[in-house]
């Protein structure tokens, strides 16, 4: 895993907006700055966003103070191909989490890989890197504090992460599937016996099966015969039920052609008592033709005249509601001259307020625009600052790169002058003769050289302080110079307001003179009455219409009082007129009613007939029926006893051939147990084998020469060979048996010590050798691929000679990583490393600057 770009946001001292942080093109670099100002949360970013994991196990700790939720996205290079992870968190009283999990595709796009869930997600992503936090930081993730996590572990757990190292739980899940492949071998073998057992007492049966079934079919031939006798039977009765059953529906619909001629009989009877009625009525209404038609006449007469006092109401209510709008129009009209008036007069007082206020504000106006040009001198003189802080920074770079250029001489001139020292009579550059005379002028030529190096080197280094001082200095002005900037902006906003309240003022200034006129000129037409004369005169001519029209109120009450009086006159002239009309009609539908009422009697007295003969011949009925249900009884017993017969015949034939069957089966089910039986063999001994004591055990011990050979090659290196490792993976017990263990044997110049007896110096180094080891180890292995390697505040328990080493050892492996971090408050390491990420905290949070 090689990372590529590192964003966070509200992670531990990372504010909102902090810059991603580029890792391409770094080879090794050092992580720098003060205790405490995030250099190890850029460690525990990367593996809480690849695992979940980091120093604090709780997720909600590493959110910053006072935010309620973080992010971290890391994208990193595997094998060529570049994924990236994206890991949020949610504190709170509803808090979760989200995860992300993504691959570059060749066409830039990202390809989605997330799983269910984010257990789902973490499984691929673990299942990808092939290895867990565990493993990571025991190996090439050396974390501040836990330098010694693998040398502290106890044997069992050194074991155990050796061989995730190893890759060694294929293994294990090999060990598993044989164990779980042995116990169905079991399964079977003991299904084959149970069957074996239950098969063979089912064929002993054979001889009393073909027995059974041959008495079974002599006794259902027995009940065919019985049950086709009755059949016959039954069919007779049948028939002579099927026509006492088409006599009694003959019968009963002679019974409902009789209910309803009854009923049609009686509906012929009202409908003549109705038609008599109706024929006296109008006899009765003919005899008094000439009184209502008299009444008629008269109701007509009031009725036009009472219309056309209606008609004169109707107009005078019309021009009555003309009246009273045009007088409520014209109050509404000088209610809203009242109001306009009332308005101007307040408008003027306040225009009035307003200017007296003019020349205090002008005075304001002036003072602002004098503090605001103020200001703008010091902002040029702020950009002055910032120019300076840019040739500072250019001369400061500049230093350096002197400093750099003449430490790079001296090392040149250095290893001329040891070429030289070591020459005898033949020039070690050129090859010629080199007399002592001409040595000793290039040896003080040489030693020149270096004085004037180191003294350029000095004046660089110089440079470089008085670089930071002046900028120092002038980051001071600036920063003074921009706390009166601040008030600067507040000026202008103030000097705004005061143009905008100075053009209020002109502008009321204007308006008064207008106003004071309109409200002169309200109050002239409100006095007056000079309002909507149009409304005023259409009002008075309204008011003559009404005088005009000569309603009389008390003869419209009179026609309307007799109208009601003569109301039935009209209705009862239309009955006499309806009377003499249908008379004729209702005395020829008298005659017709009398006539089909006769004949309905006639027709229901055959139908009666009828019926008394039906009913005499459906006596029979109930005795048909009773002797039919009893056969119907019989039949369907026999049929059911001889179907039970036929079912308990095909069982017995059925058990019989499966008893026949059976012979077969059992030789082919021996065979089968014999071959799960040898199954359960063979899975029993592939579960030893690919067990912790089998094959695991021989890689382990195949791989701990290759641990010890790696660590004591560094180990020589940091401390001249005094110190070396042995890795001891058996050992005696009290009753002489061997136990599988991983011990720690660190020996130096006195001879083998407990781990426990070294001094921090001398431990680190053994752990940090133990840590490149597996590393190394990882990144040769095919299961594992590690391709970075982390080392967190390793220098600070070393001497200067320690850290030398270390150094040292560090560039001996670098060719083995594609990329090496290392973390250090030291500041005389800063420059020991061609990159420098140096980390910075603000009051916005923690900065990162590559270098």
């Amino acid at each position: 895993m090689i990372p590529v770009r590192l964003t966070l946001r509200n992670f531990l001292s990372y504010g909102e907006t902090t810059e991603p942080i580029e890792f391409d093109g770094i080879h090794v670099a050092c992580l720098c700055g003060q205790n405490g100002n995030g250099k190890s949360a850029l460690l525990d970013a990367m593996t809480w966003a690849l695992w979940g994991q980091a120093r604090s196990n709780a997720a909600d700790d590493l959110v910053r103070l006072g935010q309620s939720s973080m992010q971290v996205e890391l994208e990193f290079l595997l094998d060529g191909q570049q994924f990236r992870v994206i890991r949020k968190r949610n504190r709170g009283k509803n808090s979760q989490s989200d995860l992300q999990f993504q691959m570059r595709q060749s066409d830039g796009q990202w390809r989605a890989l997330t799983g269910q869930g984010v257990r789902g997600t973490q499984e691929r992503i673990t299942q990808i890197l092939r290895m867990d936090y565990e493993t990571f930081i025991n190996s090439a993730f050396i974390l501040q504090g836990r330098a010694d996590e693998f040398a502290r572990k106890t044997p069992g757990d050194r074991k155990r992460i050796l061989g995730e190292i190893l890759s060694l739980s294929v293994y294990d899940q090999l060990c598993d599937s044989a164990r779980a492949r042995r116990a169905e071998a079991v399964m079977r073998v003991n299904a084959l016996e149970a069957q074996l057992t239950q098969f063979e007492r089912e064929h002993a049966r054979l001889p009393e099966l073909e027995a059974q079934v041959a008495k079974l079919t002599a006794e259902q031939a027995l009940l065919q015969l019985e049950v086709e006798k009755n059949r016959a039977t039954l069919q007779g009765i049948l028939v002579e039920k099927a026509r006492l059953d088409a006599r009694r529906k003959e019968r009963d619909d002679l019974l409902r052609r009789l209910q309803r001629a009854e009923g049609e009989l009686g509906s012929l009877r009202q409908q003549l008592a109705v038609a008599q009625r109706k024929v006296e009525g109008c006899k009765a209404l003919i005899v008094r033709s000439g009184e209502i038609r008299a009444r008629a006449q008269e109701l007509d007469a009031v009725s036009r005249e009472r219309d056309g006092m209606t008609a004169r109401l109707g107009d005078l209510r019309l021009l009555e509601q003309q009246q009273n709008l045009l007088e409520r129009q014209l109050q509404e009209a000088r209610y809203a001259l009242e109001t306009k008036l009332q308005l101007a007069r307040q408008r003027v007082r306040e225009l009035r307020a307003q200017v007296e206020h003019l020349p205090s504000v002008l005075r304001d106006l002036e003072d602002l625009e004098r503090q605001v040009t103020a200001l703008d001198r010091l902002a040029e003189e702020r950009g002055n600052l910032q120019a300076k802080l840019q040739e500072l920074a250019a001369e400061r770079a500049a230093a350096e790169a002197d400093e750099r250029r003449a430490g790079e001489d001296l090392e040149k001139a250095d290893e001329r002058f040891g070429l030289l020292k070591g020459a005898q009579a033949i020039c070690p550059l050129c090859e010629g003769e080199l007399p002592e005379s001409k040595r000793k002028e290039l040896g003080w030529k040489l030693r020149d050289e270096k004085v004037a190096l180191k003294e350029a080197q000095g004046v660089a280094i110089q440079r470089q302080s008085d670089a930071r001082r002046a900028d120092a200095m002038t980051r001071k002005a600036l920063q003074d110079l921009e706390g009166k900037l601040k008030t600067g902006q507040l000026m202008r906003d103030r000097l705004a307001q005061a143009r905008q309240k100075h053009l209020q003022l002109e502008e009321a200034s204007k308006e008064l003179d207008p106003t004071l006129e309109l409200a002169e000129m309200l109050e002239q037409e409100l006095k007056l009455d000079a309002f909507e004369p149009d409304r005023r005169e259409a009002l008075a001519t309204v008011k003559k219409q009404i005088q005009s029209i000569g309603y009389d109120r008390g003869h419209h009450e009179q026609l309307s009082k007799r109208a009601q009086q003569l109301a039935g006159a009209e209705r009862d002239l239309h009955s006499l007129e309806q009377a003499e009309t249908i008379l004729p009609e209702e005395q020829r539908q008298v005659e017709t009613l009398t006539e089909a009422l006769t004949a309905r009697e006639e027709a229901i007295a055959e139908d009666r007939a009828a019926k008394a003969e039906a009913d005499r011949d459906l006596t029979r009925f109930p005795e048909v029926e009773a002797q039919a249900k009893a056969l119907e009884g019989r039949v369907a017993l026999a049929e059911r006893t001889e179907a039970e017969m036929r079912q308990r015949l095909g069982a017995a034939t059925e058990a019989l051939q499966r008893c026949t069957d059976l012979g077969p089966l059992i030789e082919d089910k021996k065979k089968e147990r014999e071959t799960a039986a040898r199954d359960q063999a063979l899975y029993e001994e592939l579960t030893k084998a690919f067990g912790r004591n089998g094959i695991q055990a021989l890689i382990i011990e195949n791989a701990i020469p290759e641990i010890e050979t790696e660590t004591n090659a560094l180990l020589a290196r940091m401390s001249e060979n005094t110190l070396s490792v042995r890795l001891n993976t058996q050992r005696e017990l009290k009753s002489g048996a061997q136990s599988e263990t991983l011990e720690i044997e660190i020996s130096d110049g006195m001879g083998p010590r407990k781990y426990e007896l070294y001094s921090g110096g001398e431990a680190f180094r053994v752990n940090f050798a133990l840590r490149i080891a597996l590393s190394k180890l990882l990144a040769r292995r095919a299961g594992a691929r590690l391709e970075t390697l982390v080392i967190d505040e390793g220098f600070g328990s070393q001497d200067s000679d320690g850290r030398q080493r270390l150094v040292e050892a560090i560039t001996a492996v670098q060719d083995d990583f594609a990329k090496i971090l290392v973390i250090t408050h030291i500041d005389e390491l800063k420059d020991v490393f061609p990159t420098r990420i140096e980390v910075s905290k603000g009051t916005a949070g923690s900065t990162v600057t590559v270098y």
